[in-house]
């Protein structure tokens, strides 16, 4: 099945088991503690403490096996990826984790993968066994996600005596002598980030910024054309006002910025149109969306080979193309077509054929590792799948992976104090910066892209954006590993994506916004 597909498929199905090589120690001794799981009973929808035995074995493969209980695939993901993130982000020397659990009928849900983690961590500086308790969900950038049903986990905890409870900071919960409220995976291993400002590949930032240049200019122009043909003042009023935006974020050499400023213009005139227009419009603009998704579905599919500094654009490219999808449905399930669907459906679409036109662009200027692109693929596939599973404060996000999780933690950062919305930011650029040292300057192009975004604007939008660049980063990281783990990558001379192909996509972008405004007039 072909990525595109692939992301729109069941992403609670069984996932096979993902082969990761993480640092390790010498020793053998087994090393076990007791760490409370808190959950939400579905009998009696009542907040349990669940006490679980959690032991430490020195391997060369991280493992985990889960016993006394059946499970579901969401705790398995989240146990893996909380695994993952305390070797990557914290240097933690993992091998084989056992997980006992008893009097639980089945257990399920991602909320289990903070106290996972604060267990492993606790073996591993041989801290004394206290009675501790934790609910959050360890996300692949390493923040901590909000749960659900925190209040009645809580009580749960002090009825069972716990005497410390961890809970995800982003849920909005007040610390005292019991609750402490975690940010980031960094909080549980108390490490920081360097002060630096994140650096990148210059060369390959100016290829970059080279073509985000004509895409500010092409959106910003064609918002104009659109205002004129509405003929709405207060329209072009406020075209006017986005493109001196994009000229103060040029100023500062951002020019994913401007190109995001205009892209956003575009797509708020192109909803204001399609909402005067008739049923047979909106419907035209509903297959020029399909077309596009089958465009690049067909345009993945002739991919032989990639470079690794490619594949963080390909990732915003599936990411982009499955909200387009998500859209798209949205406005068909509608009694009438949905002009605001619609038009997010085609803006995604369009912003999907440009992240790939840039990775094509960075793969034929790179020189860095070749991957077989099926392996980059099924490896994508697996961790994204992995990625939506842990999703739980609201599953209707799933689907929509990346997006769906930036979403969620800027609804939540509007719930909390000034004090805490701090410490969230701070979390992510330091998990970012943490990051962009594992990945290197070579492939830390889009999370250092999103990270100048952030910068630009103070409001909730700033925490979206550096959730995108954290969550872009771990999703690089993994899928690097699981690529090198499954024989991925190759060596020799192969056919590279080459530069006419990126001309050719422009050409193929072009054509769509073309008949976009053939209907318009």
């Amino acid at each position: 099945m072909h990525i595109i597909t692939a992301l729109f498929m069941s992403i609670l199905m069984l996932m096979s088991p993902i082969s990761l090589h993480l640092n390790t120690n010498d020793e053998s001794e087994t090393r076990c503690v007791y760490v409370y799981f808190l959950a939400i009973s579905e009998q009696t929808n009542s907040g349990e403490a669940i006490p679980v035995k959690i032991c430490l074995t020195p391997s060369t493969l991280f493992s985990i096996s889960i016993a006394g209980t059946e499970y579901d695939d969401s705790l398995f993901n989240s146990f893996i990826v909380a695994g993952y993130v305390l070797n990557k982000l914290c240097g933690a020397s993992l091998g084989r984790v056992e997980v006992h659990m008893q009097n639980v009928a089945k257990a399920k849900g991602s909320s289990a993968s903070l106290a996972f983690a604060i267990a492993i961590h606790s073996i591993l500086k041989n801290y004394a066994n206290t009675s501790v308790g934790a609910t959050g969900v360890v996300s692949i950038d390493g923040f901590i996600d909000a749960v659900a049903g925190l209040d009645k986990k809580i009580g749960a905890a002090i009825s069972a005596g716990v005497e410390r409870v961890y809970v995800p900071l982003i849920n909005g919960v007040n610390a005292n002598d019991t609750i402490v409220p975690i940010a980031s995976i960094l909080d549980v291993c108390n490490i920081s980030a360097s002060n630096t400002t994140p650096y990148v590949n210059e060369k390959l930032l100016n290829i970059v910024n080279s073509y985000f240049k004509n895409v500010t200019s092409y959106f910003i122009n064609e918002s104009i054309r659109i205002a004129n043909n509405l003929d709405d003042t207060s329209v072009y009023r406020y075209v006017k006002t986005m493109e001196n935006n994009t000229l103060k974020a040029i100023g500062k050499g951002h020019w994913y910025t401007a190109a995001s400023v205009a892209y956003s213009t575009f797509i708020t005139v192109l909803e204001k149109y399609l909402a005067r227009e008739k049923e047979e419009t909106l419907n035209r603009f509903i297959s020029l969306c399909e077309n596009g998704l089958y465009n690049i579905t067909k345009m993945l599919n002739e991919v032989k080979s990639v470079r690794a500094e490619a594949i963080p654009f390909l990732i915003m490219t599936i990411d982009r193309a499955a909200l387009a999808k998500y859209y798209l449905d949205t406005a068909n399930k509608s009694p009438h077509p949905n002009p605001t669907a619609i038009a997010n459906a085609y803006g995604r679409v369009v912003t999907a054929l440009q992240w790939l036109i840039l990775a094509k662009l960075v793969n034929s200027s790179s020189s860095g590792r070749i991957y077989s692109f099926r392996s980059v693929e099924n490896a994508l596939t697996r961790v994204l799948n992995i990625v939506s599973s842990i999703v739980e404060f609201d599953g209707n996000y799933t689907i929509l992976s990346l997006d769906g999780i930036a979403n969620m933690r800027s609804f939540q950062y509007t719930r909390l104090s000034n004090a805490s919305k701090q410490h969230v930011k701070n979390s992510l650029n330091n998990l970012l910066k943490v990051y962009m040292g594992i990945l290197g300057e070579n492939l830390s192009i889009v999370p250092y892209l999103y990270y100048q975004y952030s910068t630009d604007i103070d409001d909730i939008s700033s925490v979206y954006l550096l959730s995108i660049a954290t969550l872009t980063a771990g999703v690089t990281s993994m899928v690097l590993d699981v690529a090198s783990n499954t024989s991925g990558t190759l060596s020799g001379s192969l056919l590279d994506i080459v530069l006419y192909e990126s001309i050719f996509l422009f050409i193929v972008l072009a054509i769509i916004i073309r008949e976009l405004f053939k209907v318009i007039e």
